[in-house]
């Protein structure tokens, strides 16, 4: 049986699904781990949006060409799947016809669909609406293996990310949850404005016997480089930060893998 995992928040625009791609594209690339992307977000679908935006480039873009062929096709290795499945029970499908993209709904069972995406797969990362109140949301969130919540430099959603660890603690202790462990980080983490942020927000964290990842530094290269789900970050100082906290994300997960940069 595979692992479900999520990148939990409270609300949107705290990076979650861009940091769900993120690791999802550094596993895929780094490991040879089966892994999926499901986009369960109702309201926008961004990543299912991204891939498909991502595959049309792919036909026009020589260096996408390129770097496609010595990432996978030359490895052997597959882009990891990316599928829209909501919990108001529907698939969203694409395809892309004359430079165009096309998406559809479909009608399917949501549990029975992610239970068999989960059986399929090593890992198996599902990305929520911002909020908790959509209906399926709080459902799906006692089938998850493990979840990690960003932290961020706010008094809004600082207070928003305590409450969603603090829920997720009451999860774990649930007989009818499957979640194992939990985590919380700093997302967006600067050195000279966050050093002292991340120590109390690490000390509270400890008092509440909640787990603390390694940050996710704030790197322009990557804000610029962000939605595109072929590759991970080249030729960046921050692959190697982001190597740290991708890590700390494997050992709380409990997978024998380690990526070096």
């Amino acid at each position: 049986m595979g692992k479900l995992i999520s990148i939990v928040t409270g609300k949107g625009g705290m990076g979650k699904s861009t940091l769900t791609e993120l690791v999802a594209t550094f596993l895929n690339a780094y490991t040879d781990l089966k892994i999926t992307v499901i986009d369960a977000d109702v309201d926008q679908n961004t990543l299912v949006e991204t891939r498909a935006t991502d595959i049309l480039n792919l036909q026009t873009n020589i260096y996408l060409q390129n770097l496609y062929k010595k990432r996978y096709i030359d490895k052997g290795k597959k882009l990891y799947e990316v599928i829209g499945l909501l919990p108001t029970n529907k698939l969203i499908t694409y395809e892309i016809k004359e430079g165009k993209i096309f998406y559809k709904k479909q009608d399917i069972d949501y549990l029975e669909t992610l239970a068999k995406i989960v059986k399929q797969n090593d890992l198996t990362f599902i990305d929520f609406p911002g909020s908790k109140a959509v209906p399926g949301v709080k459902e799906t969130m006692f089938y998850l293996d493990y979840a990690i919540t960003p932290i961020y430099f706010s008094k809004k959603i600082f207070l928003e990310s305590i409450r969603t660890l603090s829920y997720l603690k009451k999860l774990k202790e649930s007989d009818k949850s499957r979640l194992k462990d939990f985590a919380g980080f700093i997302n967006r983490y600067e050195d000279r404005k966050h050093k002292k942020f991340n120590e109390k927000v690490k000390n509270l964290l400890e008092e509440k016997g909640i787990k603390m990842l390694s940050p996710v530094y704030y790197n322009k290269d990557y804000e610029l480089d962000r939605y595109n789900t072929l590759k991970p970050i080249e030729n960046s100082p921050y692959r190697k930060n982001i190597s740290y906290f991708i890590n700390d994300v494997l050992k709380l997960i409990k997978l024998e893998k380690e990526i070096k940069i």
